[in-house]
């Protein structure tokens, strides 16, 4: 799910060049866009740790 965001977020940002550059308001959006992609970076290595399930001292 993140993946697929992070995929449009980036094709957005290919497609659209000129919206970042028209006023000094876009600096602040590119900045929280970052910020986004890095909390769901965040949030995708605490689902996988959350995950693995079977560890040494799990009864199978």
């Amino acid at each position: 799910m993140a993946i697929s965001l992070l995929g449009k977020a980036r094709s957005f940002f290919i497609r659209n060049p000129g919206s970042r550059s028209k006023h000094g308001i876009n600096g602040n959006t590119s900045t929280v866009m970052k910020a986004l992609v890095v909390q769901q970076d965040k949030t995708v290595a605490v689902e996988r740790k959350k995950m693995p399930s079977i560890g040494p001292n799990d009864i199978l």
